[in-house]
């Protein structure tokens, strides 16, 4: 039976116990403190060290690349089942053997590469249509429900596109909010959302919609092929899709 470390499930925790497990990585499991876990196996509760964290990060960067990095973090956002333990292998094999490992048959390796497949797809279908709404503080506001835990990605970088704005991305799905102001991004977890849009948003739909509808032709209008290029899944707060009233207040 695999000994089982636990962390807080952040990614400063989870790199901690890279940085503590290094030695034993292969024999062991990584799972958040959060899950079920039975008791009467032997278990260790690894505290998050910020300096840890920074280290095992600082390495991958410098002895591996920036690039191998950002992967390890993508397949961290990844909806997968306990991604952590096949991760965590992946880290010390690319140290050991090198980047060439992540294309072998090694099991780790494959989950590893098919994880950044999946979170780097829904990752750039979002970059490209999440929709931002004013709200009656001016402050822009869009809604997703991904599969991956893709907030903070998105924020990054939408911070970089809107630098001048302010705005909130709130995921649904995991009841938490990305804000952007004064080039500072923080994340905090929401239960309850109640707002209100800006009395221009209904004006600004419509004349969206219209736009659309002027310049789309009706005889290649191919649902199954949009449907094939983007699953329906990511229509739901799209108006030109028909769904101007999507968006829910207070939901």
């Amino acid at each position: 039976m695999k000994m089982k470390y636990l962390y807080d499930g952040t990614y400063e925790g989870f790199l901690s116990t890279v940085f503590d497990a290094y030695k034993v990585i292969e024999d062991i499991e990584i799972k958040k403190k959060t899950d079920q876990i039975n008791f009467f196996e032997d278990c260790i509760l690894t505290k998050t060290d910020l300096d840890k964290a920074k280290r095992v990060e600082l390495a991958m960067e410098e002895k591996i690349s920036r690039r191998f990095s950002d992967s390890v973090f993508l397949c961290f956002s990844s909806r997968q089942e306990n991604p952590e333990t096949s991760i965590a292998r992946v880290i010390k094999l690319v140290f050991t053997k090198g980047l060439k490992v992540l294309s072998s048959p090694n099991p780790d390796c494959k989950k590893f590469m098919a994880m950044i497949k999946n979170v780097y797809s829904e990752n750039h279908k979002y970059k490209g249509l999440l929709r931002f709404k004013k709200l009656e503080n001016q402050i822009l506001f869009a809604i997703i429900e991904p599969e991956n835990d893709i907030l903070e990605i998105l924020l990054g970088h939408f911070a970089k596109r809107l630098m001048n704005e302010k705005f909130i991305i709130y995921d649904k799905n995991r009841k938490k909010a990305g804000f952007y102001a004064n080039k500072e991004c923080r994340i905090y977890k929401v239960d309850n959302l109640n707002i209100e849009y800006d009395q221009d948003e209904d004006f600004l739909e419509d004349a969206w919609i219209r736009f659309y509808n002027c310049v789309k032709i009706e005889n290649r209008d191919n649902k199954k092929l949009m449907a094939a290029n983007m699953p329906k899944r990511y229509w739901r707060y799209l108006p030109e899709r028909g769904n101007k009233n999507g968006i829910i207040k207070g939901n």
